[in-house]
């Protein structure tokens, strides 16, 4: 797609609704967990975590060099 094309509404959207598995995934759970307050069984099953998983995601996790 050429830069300055129209970008279809739904493929914006699609971003936000379906995550990839790369850092948006992990981002949004995160977000859920940090921000939102949600709870860690919610937010895993929310995105398909165990709660494990989401505990080792949770406790590997380091913010930025910008976050102190």
């Amino acid at each position: 797609m050429p830069i300055g094309a129209p970008k279809d509404i739904s493929d914006i959207r699609r971003f936000f609704f379906e995550p990839d598995q790369s850092k948006q995934h992990p981002y949004e759970a995160l977000r859920a967990y940090f921000i939102e307050n949600k709870p860690v069984a919610q937010v895993a099953r929310a995105f398909g975590y165990t709660q494990g998983s989401f505990h080792f995601l949770r406790h590997h996790f380091r913010p930025g060099p910008l976050v102190e």
